[in-house]
């Protein structure tokens, strides 16, 4: 299943994504600065 993540980088958002890739999900993140994905190693695969 994918699902959209909105605000991945943010404080919630990168959790909600850890634990959405930790069971299997294909997840599409949407971030407003693509800059700050830098900082999250998750949003960087």
């Amino acid at each position: 299943m994918r699902i959209l993540v909105t605000g991945a980088n943010g404080f919630i958002g990168s959790y909600i994504t850890a634990e959405l890739l930790k069971n299997n999900y294909k997840v599409i993140c949407c971030v407003r600065d693509v800059e700050s994905t830098r900082k999250n190693s998750l949003l960087q695969k």
